[in-house]
């Protein structure tokens, strides 16, 4: 499998490839998406990631490098930085009224990840803030999830923070947003086998001010409307 995506990621960068859906079914069914019952850890995979800027009909216009070294080519803030960014992404697509959670509020909902679960616990969180965690998230211990969700990025496009400003909101929502390209691995922890997996074929989120922003909104764009799109079709 991991073969085959570093293959789409190749022909992807080498020219433009015929594309359909946003986010299609590869492999598996989506029915445990349904259950209530079932809770699931988010992971985002970045670490065979490769930051580019796309052109026309998705054709790679510019390599630009694995994020380490689109970071260091941007300045230290951006090294400095991207440990935050990677968790304000995770943190804000594991809440319980935004994205995934929400559009599927009937069936099975993903947790708190690891260190908000372990702040809560510890005493670290007290007053306001343990009262907003509590609001917030589903504090389901991770250990006890049944399944989880890892969206390997292979592409991204980081988007732009000036054309989010200039032409964001309306129907321009998506100007300077950020773009993926990839796959998702959904694991049943009970087997370590996948559950089902879906190849990210073309997606962009929203724009935003932010780098973490317009990041969030595309991982969130995947979960909470194009695989939710797919669990709505699925009878």
């Amino acid at each position: 499998m991991k073969k085959l995506f570093s293959l789409f990621a190749a022909l992807l960068i080498g020219g433009a490839v015929c594309l359909a859906e946003d986010v299609e079914l590869t492999s598996g069914d989506v029915h445990f998406f349904k259950d209530p019952a079932n809770y699931a850890i988010l992971e985002i995979d970045w670490s065979k990631t490769h930051v580019v800027e796309f052109g026309a009909n998705n054709k790679v216009k510019n390599d630009l490098g694995s994020i380490d070294e689109f970071n260091r080519s941007q300045g230290e803030d951006w090294v400095r930085d991207w440990p935050a960014v990677q968790a304000s992404v995770l943190l804000s697509n594991t809440m319980k009224k935004f994205f995934f959670n929400k559009a599927n509020k009937k069936g099975m909902h993903i947790v708190a990840p690891q260190q908000v679960w372990d702040a809560y616990n510890n005493g670290t969180l007290v007053g306001k803030n343990r009262t907003s965690t509590e609001k917030n998230y589903y504090l389901i211990d991770p250990a006890t999830a049944q399944y989880k969700i890892v969206v390997h990025i292979d592409l991204v496009d980081m988007g732009n923070t000036g054309a989010s400003i200039v032409f964001g909101g309306g129907l321009a929502s998506k100007a300077g947003g950020a773009k993926i390209m990839g796959y998702i691995d959904c694991i049943d922890l009970r087997t370590n086998k996948s559950a089902a997996q879906f190849v990210i074929n073309d997606t962009r989120g929203e724009g935003g001010w932010t780098q973490a922003i317009r990041l969030g909104n595309v991982i969130a764009q995947c979960l909470g409307v194009e695989v939710m799109k797919i669990i709505k079709k699925t009878k």
